[in-house]
């Protein structure tokens, strides 16, 4: 009887009277239950990597009035055109009403004149002239182009600005340019265009 009444006391004893499982079990839930909830954080900071930005974002420069580049487009006026032998023609463009051109002359290697820019008497900060050189049915056989930069330096030749000096009184701005006749095409070469693609003041 006392041995029945041991082993009642021990179980009573070692019994959980809340029915708890043993601690093992409940710190292992516990590590489950966190292992899962962080499972989603992590997977946040894998995968793929940053959007790079749109390129709408890019930084860009421009001035007013300047066309965007591209490409060196031949004026599509120029196509259509069929200047008479030996004569240098204007072919119209997008700021015809801004200058004027004088002393237009084809040589054997050379197109050459003078642009006048006549809306406006500030620095000139940006000009392209294209020249176009025509067969003897008047087909455009290529292109060729005087720049003259911000900086004041110039590409494909050209000489220097005609604007006077003179102090107190102001002048239209005046470019002479000139435009070498490709030499691949100087054989075939009877007559020329010229057109203003790019005209910015300041």
């Amino acid at each position: 009887m006392r041995d029945a009444i041991g082993v009642a006391h021990v179980a009573h004893i070692t019994k959980d009277p809340m029915n708890h499982p043993p601690a093992r079990s409940s710190h292992f839930l516990s590590a489950l239950a966190v292992a899962l909830l962080t499972l989603p954080l992590a997977g946040c900071g894998a995968g793929e990597p940053d959007t790079p930005p749109e390129p709408s974002s890019a930084i860009a420069s421009s001035f007013p009035g300047l066309a965007a580049a591209s490409g060196d487009p031949t004026p599509s006026s120029m196509v259509t055109l069929n200047p008479a032998a030996g004569s240098v023609e204007q072919a119209a463009g997008p700021f015809d009403n801004r200058f004027t051109f004088k002393d237009l002359r084809l040589s054997r290697d050379a197109v050459r004149g003078t642009v006048t820019v006549t809306s406006d008497i500030s620095e000139l900060l940006e000009l392209q002239v294209v020249a176009g050189f025509h067969d003897s049915s008047g087909k455009l056989l290529g292109t060729a182009r005087f720049t003259h930069h911000l900086d004041g330096t110039h590409d494909h030749g050209g000489g220097e600005s005609e604007a006077a000096a003179t102090p107190g009184v102001e002048h239209f701005h005046s470019e002479e340019f000139t435009i070498k006749v490709p030499e691949e095409l100087r054989s075939r070469v009877v007559s020329a265009s010229v057109s203003v693609p790019v005209l910015v003041n300041e």
